[in-house]
């Protein structure tokens, strides 16, 4: 029966896929909370109401 081999290799195996460092997911994170923290002070800048700077 001739056929295609399945390939042994895992998905998950890739060369281009590195675990990221604990300095760049410490950066990542506070990336994401610079920009709440940005958000909210644009939106005390504006006057917007209270409730909705807390949600």
């Amino acid at each position: 029966m001739g056929g295609l081999k399945a390939n042994s290799k895992n998905h998950t195996d890739h060369k281009t896929h590195r675990e990221k460092s604990t300095k760049e997911r410490s950066i990542h994170r506070f990336k994401i909370a610079k920009g709440h923290i940005d958000s909210i002070i644009t939106q005390i800048e504006n006057d917007e109401y209270c409730l909705d700077i807390v949600h």
